[in-house]
């Protein structure tokens, strides 16, 4: 594995996204309404960054071009929305397909020809769960209070971008 680095650069502008989140109202949320997708954005461009120094080990690089691709549309499309509902509806979306492919990944990666190791698949599968319930949570939140909503979406883009830092850990 080369170019670790550039994962852990995704874990923090996807700290860094969360923490603009959770203070959004503080910030202000026009300025967080830029903020946030430019630091989306970063963490997909060093996700393929990453994607493309790795192609020996087929299976990640293409689960890391598959989550480079899905950060900079998903980055792209809150871009544009022009509500805190419609921006908390797409982080749910997107957080819930972000699970999905922390879920599936393992599963591909055990009928591989590259070695992954047990405990990073069970982390993979363990943050997956964590994650789609957290959208699910977020989703069920957000349409009794935006507020609460928010710094859901703020926790779960905070956990997302520790995970990817363990992963990276775990990769050493």
């Amino acid at each position: 594995m080369k170019k670790l680095g550039d994962l852990i650069l995704v874990g923090t502008c996807l700290i860094l996204a969360g923490i603009t989140i959770i203070i959004a109202e503080s910030v202000g949320v026009n300025k967080a309404k830029i903020f946030v997708p430019i630091l989306f954005f970063l963490s997909g461009i060093y996700t393929l960054k990453h994607s493309r120094s790795n192609k020996d080990l087929e299976i990640t690089s293409k689960f890391e071009f598959l989550k480079g691709v899905g950060l900079i549309i998903f980055a792209t499309v809150i871009f544009f929305s022009d509500s805190l509902i419609n921006f908390l509806m797409y982080v749910a979306y997107f957080i819930s397909m972000y699970g999905l492919l922390e879920i599936i990944f393992p599963f591909t990666g055990l009928n591989s020809k590259n070695k992954i190791t047990r405990k990073t698949l069970v982390f993979r599968i363990a943050a997956g769960f964590a994650v789609s319930i957290g959208a699910i949570i977020l989703l069920v939140t957000t349409y009794s209070s935006e507020y609460k909503g928010l710094m859901i979406a703020g926790f779960l883009t905070i956990l997302i971008g520790i995970s990817n830092i363990i992963y990276t850990t775990r990769l050493k």
